[in-house]
């Protein structure tokens, strides 16, 4: 059994390694050696162990492109109404930065939740530390910036995997990632609850983003998984399954949330208590 490092937060995203998302103060580590997890024929890579120095130097380059100093000046695009610093990226792909940051911000209305302040986006062609996966986009919240990849290098990257969803990659697609994101950069700032599980967040996440897509392309997904039911209750949403099958573990989640039991108000009961700690976390046999 290897196990992961308690002071990272990897979205495994659906399909794809999507980067690493340390919990509030930790910083953002590259790795040592792999650990290969498989979802039939989707394996993904997950990161057991650590190597300090190169740590370091990625702290360093980091805290230095995305840093909020440097936000501040950056030769960007913003979307004034939620004050967010785009770098990079086709003056297409901004725009669905600021449509993917509408749709989070009306997911999370009826929770009154404060976007985010001077949030940074990053368009870029590989994801350090990641680039030796295939990675979408991860959020840091010590300096409050998303790195997320362009769209072609997103539709390049989902052909050197199982296509996330098992649908192909779509500008409609893409975007839900970027709401995915954002919803963490979101949820960050409001997540009360004292353990370190990523169960959580990643529900919430992964409803804001199934939640936000156009009726076609959600309709699709859940035809991919029709015989894939809801959370029961919330001692099946665990660290565990979310890694093992990440592309389930959100639609069970997004399922889950449509329940008029559940909704805005379990979400609320998420932010506010997390989940119980099921004792498997970063537990991930090796195949």
């Amino acid at each position: 059994m290897a196990e992961l490092p308690k002071d990272i937060h990897p979205t495994v995203q659906f399909g794809f390694f999507v980067g690493l998302q340390p919990r509030r103060g930790r910083r953002v580590r590259s790795s040592q050696g792999l650990t290969r997890v498989k979802e039939g024929e989707f394996i993904y890579y997950l990161i057991p162990k650590i190597h300090i120095l190169l740590s370091a130097w990625l702290l360093s380059v980091t805290l230095l492109l995305v840093s909020p100093i440097a936000a501040v000046g950056c030769n960007s695009s913003f979307c004034e109404e939620f004050n967010i610093c785009i770098t990079g990226g086709l003056m297409s792909e901004r725009d669905a930065v600021c449509a993917a940051a509408q749709n989070a911000h009306d997911f999370f209305r009826p929770l009154d939740l404060d976007f985010p302040s001077q949030l940074t986006i990053t368009f870029k062609q590989q994801i350090q530390p990641c680039e030796d996966f295939v990675s979408i986009g991860c959020y840091h919240p010590e300096n409050n910036s998303i790195f997320v990849l362009d769209y072609r290098s997103a539709v390049a990257a989902s052909h050197r995997a199982p296509p996330a969803f098992g649908i192909p990659m779509s500008i409609s697609l893409w975007r839900s990632y970027l709401v995915h994101e954002i919803a963490h950069a979101i949820v960050e700032r409001h997540f009360m609850a004292d353990n370190h599980t990523l169960a959580p967040t990643e529900y919430i996440a992964a409803a804001a983003q199934l939640s936000t897509l156009p009726a076609d392309v959600l309709a699709h997904i859940l035809s991919n998984y029709r015989n894939v039911s809801a959370f029961r209750d919330e001692s099946e949403i665990t660290d565990l399954f979310y890694f093992m099958k990440p592309c389930e573990f959100a639609v069970k989640a997004y399922l889950h949330y449509l329940r008029p039991a559940n909704g805005q108000k379990f979400i609320r009961r998420l932010l506010l208590k997390g989940l119980p700690d099921s004792g498997v976390r970063g537990n991930i046999p090796f195949f």
